[in-house]
């Protein structure tokens, strides 16, 4: 099966319409995926074996999210996902995404111009460095995968939250965290789910202890 069949298969039995907007943005993310992964590796391949499981995730984190609108940092955003694909459907997101890859932040942008994806900015810079930069927006959502954070991004990301923040964390049998240990001193798990068919892999959703902010 080509990409863009297990993609159409793939959104029929999300319930999203072939031809709607979010469908239409879907296939042109996935078609900017084809045509730059060889010249940068954004992905191990763009086979339809390979991309399955990144648009699955993604559309199956969408139903977690809030329909309201809200303000999301996703730090190490790579080739997008699952962030991306989560913008497209639910447009009410305004999103931040933090990519230290030059090449890999030119191609989200692309992405964001191409696929019109208003109130999505591209920072190309380290999650370190950008938190401790500036004064910044207090997020509603902070979101991470395929890295383990650090102990100071972590504090930067405290310093960007509110008692109802939520850190999504997408991983596998290891939270992505340097020191997990220190870092759940100060977190609380708010909700935990298991992506269907891949029982080890989960989103852990968690917020900041109250007295984190005193």
């Amino acid at each position: 099966m080509n990409s863009a069949d297990g993609l159409r298969e793939l959104i029929a039995r999300h319930g999203i319409r072939e031809g709607s907007e979010e469908a239409r943005r879907l296939f042109a993310y996935l078609a900017l995926l084809e045509k730059w992964n060889d010249g940068i590796n954004l992905t191990a391949s763009t086979s339809w074996s390979s991309l399955a499981r990144f648009f699955e995730e993604a559309l199956w984190a969408a139903r977690l999210y809030p329909q309201a609108r809200v303000t999301h940092i996703d730090i190490g955003s790579g080739a997008g996902f699952p962030a991306v694909p989560m913008r497209i459907l639910r447009p009410a997101m305004r999103l931040l995404l933090v990519e230290s890859r030059a090449k890999r932040a030119v191609f989200l942008e692309t992405v964001t111009k191409e696929l019109g994806l208003h109130g999505t900015e591209v920072v190309c810079r380290r999650a370190e460095e950008y938190l401790r930069s500036q004064p910044l927006p207090q997020f509603d959502i902070v979101s991470w995968k395929g890295l383990k954070l650090s102990s100071e991004a972590l504090d930067g990301l405290l310093a960007a939250s509110k008692p109802e923040t939520r850190l999504w964390l997408f991983h596998g049998a290891e939270l992505p965290l340097e020191e997990p240990a220190t870092a759940l001193k100060s977190l609380r798990l708010v909700q935990r789910e298991h992506f269907p068919g891949r029982l080890i892999w989960q989103l852990s959703i968690y917020e900041f202890l109250a007295e984190c902010f005193t």
